[in-house]
């Protein structure tokens, strides 16, 4: 079983994957917040549920392994995996409210560690 501790730990991990993916992959990372607004947003039809789906898949594959793209979303949105059209939209839109908590985290001022010629560290910033 794991600990608090641990999860806090993998959780950060997948926070720092998924931040480096989006910077490696931002033409991706746009087409997937567009498919999440249009799936959220708007009305779907469900012929085009499939082929959204996959896009949507194909998209976050690109981002790779460890992200908040692939380590719940994945399965729970590949049609192929088992993913059912009628929790499509919730998964989206809670796909959409974790991208929106990264894209604000990731907006915040990072603390920021100067190492003195002490070698001490001073925190700087918030």
């Amino acid at each position: 079983m794991e600990t608090v501790a641990t999860l806090h730990k993998t959780h950060r991990k997948c926070l720092i994957r998924s931040e480096a993916a989006i910077r490696r992959h931002p033409h991706e990372f746009s087409e997937i917040r567009k498919i999440l607004n249009r799936v959220v947003l708007e009305s779907v039809d469900i012929d085009a549920y499939y082929s959204l789906a996959e896009r949507l898949v194909a998209l976050m594959e690109v981002m790779g392994p460890g992200t908040i793209f692939t380590q719940y979303f994945l399965d729970n949105i590949d049609p192929k995996r088992g993913c059912q059209a009628r929790y499509f939209r919730f998964m989206c839109l809670d796909l959409r409210s974790q991208i929106s908590l990264l894209v604000r985290r990731t907006e915040r001022p990072h603390r920021l560690r100067l190492i003195s010629s002490f070698g001490e560290a001073v925190q700087q910033g918030e």
